[in-house]
């Protein structure tokens, strides 16, 4: 999973801001793996799961990487009516999550809305019902939810039936690995790759050789001082959904110099 996260972003521009979403993320095994191969100033991950628990584990365990926001997601409801900006990920990753979804064509167009143009889904799944499984975790509840035609008796996919549900989904490139034949697939589990249809765009925070921001908008503005160019920076690294706050903190701090009060009197958002 970590070496196809850092291939995805290979295929950014060089200064793009990595925009990096996990579902599901749980006690934090995937992020642990994961965190280390991303540069802190050009990545942005945000650690997601349905319960608070999980995020306050790990905003404890992932102190050290500032880049880490965390946040409630339940991908078997629109991730926009739950705060997330869609096309707002250039990679979304899910280990061992997607499975235990009752619709699992719903929760995977779900992921794809969270996906710019071109961006890719990485997925850690189980593809082989082990007995093991049936006398462990398959005594966990929720373990039999699935409603969807693609399970029967268990909610564990194949390869193969999961590049037709990923394409049902409406994602285009599919790949498996281990590959068909490769010792490896005794372990019974496979990273799965898809790509989201589109051409890859990179408005906010790509950045040209010359160092301006492509496109025309801001490009040729000049640079008042090194707080309104940090501000700047901030602006395009965020999220689209994290702008509107940094915008309203940006109007408040001139407000309340403007007005000179201190540190200590409130200034209401309104």
């Amino acid at each position: 999973v970590r070496a196809a996260v850092e291939g995805a972003l290979d295929d950014l521009p060089r200064d793009h801001v990595g925009r990096l979403l996990e579902i599901g993320a749980g006690t934090g095994a995937t992020a642990r793996a994961v965190l280390p191969a991303l540069p802190a100033e050009r990545s942005r991950y945000h650690f997601t799961d349905v319960s608070d628990l999980f995020l306050g584990r790990a905003e404890r365990e992932l102190a050290q990487y500032s880049f880490v926001k965390y946040g409630l997601l339940d991908i078997e409801h629109e991730p926009e009516a739950q705060g997330f900006q869609l096309q707002g990920f250039d990679v979304v990753i899910g280990a061992n999550v997607l499975h235990a979804t009752r619709d699992l064509v719903a929760a995977l167009r779900h992921a794809r809305s969270l996906l710019a143009p071109g961006g890719v889904l990485i997925l850690l799944e189980a593809t082989q019902s082990l007995a093991w499984l049936d006398i462990t975790t398959g005594l966990i509840e929720g373990w039999q939810i699935f409603e969807d035609a693609y399970r029967t008796d268990s909610p564990l996919l194949s390869p193969e039936r999961w590049r037709e549900a990923l394409s049902e989904a409406g994602f285009d490139a599919f790949e498996a690995f281990p590959g068909s034949g490769s010792p490896a697939e005794v372990l019974g589990q496979h990273v799965l790759l898809a790509r989201a249809p589109g051409k890859p765009l990179f408005p906010i925070g790509a950045v040209d050789e010359g160092g301006e921001n492509q496109g025309s908008a801001g490009a040729h503005r000049p640079v008042e001082d090194a707080a309104a160019d940090d501000f700047r920076e901030r602006l395009a690294a965020a999220l689209p959904f994290e702008r509107v706050d940094l915008l309203a903190e940006f109007v408040r701090g001139h407000v309340a110099t403007i007005l000179r009060m201190d540190e200590t009197d409130e200034l209401d958002r309104s």
